[in-house]
């Protein structure tokens, strides 16, 4: 799999370079003139010692560059972090550089493009460009990682992103959130409701007002009988408990 990675002048290069440093496959790299200036802004490094980490680079001036055909091609763009600039740029359909043309071509080819923007707050010009993106098939994937994989450092959170990314351009499959439940063996649903949602239970029923009728069938319905019926067959065994319904005698004939 061909991965071509663009930076941009938007703040965030940590996520760049953990991104170039856990994508596994061919990868080539594109940064602007200010996505350079970034980099070393705001980790102390210069762009010629990045280049060592992938295959080959290109300047985003150089619209002779290969990358900027179609005829050559590549599987996924990966723009971290993607400023509102080039987002824009890219929704008016402008390719005056080769992170910009290189855009274009994964739109009209349909290849995948993930937009990492890191900006806030957005304005609605942006949100709109966004959307235009989005419907044409782009990823917008704001640079945003997720809390709640145990992440307790700026390291983890970068891992944590670059993890996503990876599995939207289909290069790695990440471990979820709980991901050892999905099997059977490991449910969390047994059929029984938990002591959060009895007492959710309990405050949504005095909260609608019902009736000692409507009561009753909802307590039978949900806190008795068989758990391993059917919803309709336990709606029908509370009716029968409470003789709404009447129950059909063993000599009854369906």
């Amino acid at each position: 799999m061909r991965t071509v990675i663009a930076i941009t002048g938007a703040s965030g290069s940590n996520f760049a370079i953990n991104f170039i440093e856990k994508c596994p496959s061919e990868k080539y790299l594109v940064a602007s003139k200010w996505g350079k200036r970034v980099i070393f802004e705001e980790l102390g490094i210069k762009f010629d010692e990045i280049k060592s980490m992938v295959d080959n680079t290109f300047s985003d001036w150089d619209l002779a560059s290969p990358f900027a055909s179609g005829s050559n091609h590549f599987d996924s763009l990966v723009i971290i972090p993607c400023s509102i600039s080039t987002l824009n740029k890219i929704a008016s359909g402008i390719s005056d550089t080769l992170i910009t043309r290189m855009a274009q071509i994964a739109l009209k080819e349909k290849r995948r493009l993930v937009i990492a923007l890191r900006e806030t707050p957005l304005d609605s010009i942006t949100l709109e460009n966004a959307l235009k993106l989005s419907t044409a098939g782009a990823i917008i994937a704001p640079v945003s990682p997720g809390f709640y994989m145990d992440e307790s450092s700026i390291s983890d959170l970068a891992d944590s992103f670059s993890n996503k990314i990876l599995t939207l351009i289909g290069i790695k499959r990440e471990n979820g959130w709980r991901a050892d439940h999905i099997s059977s063996n490991n449910g969390t649903d047994n059929g029984e409701m938990t002591s959060g949602e009895l007492a959710t239970y309990d405050s949504n029923i005095e909260e609608r007002n019902l009736s000692d009728l409507e009561k009753e069938v909802l307590d039978a319905l949900l806190l008795g009988g068989d758990q391993s019926q059917s919803e309709a067959e336990r709606l029908k065994t509370a009716l029968y408990k409470l003789k709404i319904l009447k129950s059909p005698k063993k000599d009854d004939k369906e």
